[in-house]
């Protein structure tokens, strides 16, 4: 039991230190790669989404999210991808019917105008 948690902590040191590492050495070779982000609290690599808490987490922090629903980050990332393509489809939809209705109000300002000479 003792040997199997010093173990445990000694991979757990390790996996901390190695995210760290691989942090700093991102920050200082960040051109085109994203560093590599690691929990706040234990220093491990996030590799969860908790979709109640909408907040990214290493597995040591599931304990804490017990009743949550988690998904892997690259599925949470296409989802929310999809959802700002189909907002932006929206946007972009409603910015044309605007630029539409403008110039429609244009013309019939140019109209009256026009009448009135």
């Amino acid at each position: 039991m003792i040997r199997r948690s010093r173990r445990h902590k000694l991979e757990q040191t390790r996996q901390e230190t190695n995210c760290r590492e691989k942090t700093k050495r991102q920050n200082m070779n960040s051109t085109n790669s994203r560093p590599e982000q690691c929990c706040g609290v234990h220093g491990r690599r996030l590799e969860l989404f908790c979709q109640e808490d909408e907040t990214f987490i290493c597995v040591l922090c599931v304990p804490r999210h017990s009743s949550h629903n988690f998904m892997l980050l690259h599925e949470a990332f296409s989802i929310y991808k999809d959802k700002l393509k189909n907002a932006l489809t929206s946007v972009e939809s409603k910015v044309q019917e605007l630029k539409n209705l403008q110039k429609k109000k244009a013309k019939e300002i140019a109209d009256v105008q026009a009448s009135r000479l």
